[in-house]
């Protein structure tokens, strides 16, 4: 037998992953007024990257933020049990790719003990946990980022992915009295300024030697209860609350921690 060799031209680009399912390919997000909302499913999908614990098909979405935001990413009235990871761009890494232990934020379940804090795991014994996920809070610095939508186990269908990015909430900035500041009268006022970038503070909470003393201060300075011949440190935390579009309210980082001394009682001899 004689074997003969034909060349068949062949056309066309292969298999092409529908949009949305991988980083090369993602679903981009447009941003109206803050928000993006998106109905698609991961029925149609591969199952291109692991989040922790089993998962199934994941859809893709990339969003950028021209400065610093705070976003809340939301699954929240999907179809199936859901799974929700956020990962910052590293593709200009070699052999980058969303993974288990690289994610900023995840949540699995969610429920309204896990939204104080966008990386606090959520509590499988929380009675108002549900199978959908949300991360709520998140502080993201200026950049291009993933929100990945998979399911949990075998699970896949229609999902509901809301993501809402405002300004993000700076901390005020100590003024008086000045760090490390001695000899001080009782009557003494604490003073900061108000930020000058993000989003407008709808308060103030201090904070005395580790302690909370005052949670909606809705001014700029604030009175303590002082004795004498004690040292004091004090910070101040901005928030917002949700009527500025926020899904909870919403705390800052703390500002510097200052100290201060106040005068010794002049009743006892000039004594502390």
């Amino acid at each position: 037998n004689q074997r003969t060799e034909h060349l068949v031209p062949v056309t066309g680009i292969g298999y092409v992953p529908p949009v949305g399912d991988t980083i090369e390919n993602p679903f981009m997000v447009t941003f109206s007024d803050g928000i993006f909302t998106d109905i698609d499913s991961t029925n149609y999908m591969n199952d291109d990257y692991d989040l922790p614990a089993s998962d199934n098909n994941d859809a893709v979405y990339q969003f950028t933020l021209d400065e610093d935001m705070t976003v809340d990413v939301s699954l929240l009235g999907s179809a199936y049990d859901t799974k929700l990871a956020i990962y910052a761009d590293s593709t200009d890494v070699e052999g980058w790719v969303p993974g288990p232990d690289n994610y900023l934020f995840y949540n699995d379940d969610y429920s309204t003990k896990s939204a104080t804090s966008p990386i606090e795991k959520e509590n499988k014994k929380d009675r108002d946990r549900v199978l959908q996920s949300a991360i709520y809070g998140m502080p993201l610095t200026a950049g291009t980022y993933f929100a990945i939508v998979d399911g949990y186990g075998s699970n896949n269908g229609v999902y509901n992915i809301e993501i809402d990015a405002q300004l993000s909430i700076q901390p005020p900035t100590l003024t008086a009295p000045t760090d490390n500041a001695t000899g001080l009268a009782l009557s003494t006022y604490l003073d900061w300024q108000a930020p000058i970038s993000g989003a407008t503070p709808d308060g103030y909470k201090v904070t005395i030697n580790g302690v909370e003393v005052a949670s909606n201060v809705t001014t700029t300075h604030y009175h303590p209860t002082l004795v004498f011949g004690t040292t004091y440190t004090w910070s101040v935390v901005s928030f917002v609350n949700s009527a500025k579009g926020f899904k909870t309210t919403t705390n800052s980082t703390p500002s510097a921690t200052w100290h201060f001394t106040t005068q010794d009682d002049p009743g006892n001899g000039g004594q502390g």
